[in-house]
């Protein structure tokens, strides 16, 4: 019924093989197994000026 894609690229992001792999999860509806966290604790809530900010930063290595 669907696919998830995950890719761990770097120590940060909990690689454990060092070389480029990609897992293919299978999806069923019912199937129990996901994703779960908690958006509060791991995303940044950013106002307009704070992402605008951001952008200029980031515009500077473009």
């Amino acid at each position: 019924e669907g696919i998830n894609l995950f890719v761990a690229d770097g120590d940060a992001a909990g690689q454990e093989v060092f070389h480029f792999h990609l897992h293919v999860y299978p999806r069923f509806e019912g199937d129990g197994f996901g994703f779960k966290y908690d958006r509060s604790k791991h995303f940044l809530y950013l106002n307009r000026p704070q992402l605008d900010e951001i952008a200029k930063e980031i515009n500077r290595y473009i």
